[in-house]
């Protein structure tokens, strides 16, 4: 679709039945969208270095369906503890720069989206 957009995030976060999954991954719907999922998976890592990688994945996502670089990215599981502790902490000061923290590793990445194949 066209949208006029340079990039399309979308966020999110993950949930399983199994309360040990955990972790961040990026999904990607076209190959020419993997090398910007490879970006946002690597901010992902940067911003919450304590969440293991689940890597990047592709798959026909309708929100992906764009002709510039997209991306969901899954920050963390919503149903495992631990992850929670690390993406939405209770201590409102540790959750601002977290979430601070986190918009600086995106835009980050995003500084070099222009370069991208489109």
């Amino acid at each position: 679709q066209q949208t006029g957009a340079d990039a399309v995030i979308s966020l999110h976060l993950n949930s399983s039945t199994n309360p040990e999954a955990s972790g961040v991954e990026v999904w990607y719907r076209y190959q020419y969208q993997k090398p910007f999922a490879e970006k946002m998976l690597n901010a992902l890592h940067n911003a919450f270095p304590q969440l293991p990688s689940r890597g990047i994945h592709k798959r026909a996502l309708a929100i992906l369906n764009t002709k510039c670089p997209a991306a969901l990215l899954e920050i963390g599981f919503i149903s495992n503890k631990d992850d929670m502790a690390v993406v939405a902490p209770h201590n409102a000061e540790l959750f601002r720069s977290k979430r601070i923290l986190f918009a600086e590793e995106i835009l980050k990445q995003l500084v070099s989206v222009s370069t991208l194949p489109r």
